[in-house]
């Protein structure tokens, strides 16, 4: 059900997390698992729109802030509503692009910071 949709990407990336998929672990994309969170990000954003899907960016836990702000650069690079201000006066793309360059703790493995880096300079 769609009203499920928010605990199905919180869930979904708890469950990533704890599975050790990061989101620029490119050679995890075609699991069951990896697709799924795609699945379920593309269906919160066509049900509630991107701006409330990137609202994911202020969770801490299991990774749920890079899983939404990847999604959201991912899935909605070309929708002109990320160049849409938020409170802090910068974009949704500029936040999530920050959001995905934060270092985090503990470091990520040399190939998943090289797929991040990747993935940035080609937004």
């Amino acid at each position: 059900m769609d009203e499920d949709l928010p605990a199905d990407f919180l869930f979904g990336c708890r469950n990533l997390y704890l599975m050790s998929i990061h989101p620029f672990d490119f050679d995890k994309i075609d699991s069951k698992e990896y697709q799924g969170i795609i699945a379920v990000a593309k269906k919160h954003i066509t049900k509630f729109g991107v701006t409330n899907f990137a609202g994911f960016t202020a969770e801490s836990q299991y990774r749920v802030y890079v899983w939404a702000a990847y999604l959201t650069l991912k899935l909605e690079n070309n929708n002109p509503a990320i160049l849409s201000f938020l409170n802090k006066g910068i974009t949704i793309k500029e936040h999530c692009t920050e959001v995905v360059s934060r270092r985090e703790i503990p470091p990520l493995t040399d190939r998943i910071n090289q797929n991040k880096k990747d993935f940035i300079s080609n937004l």
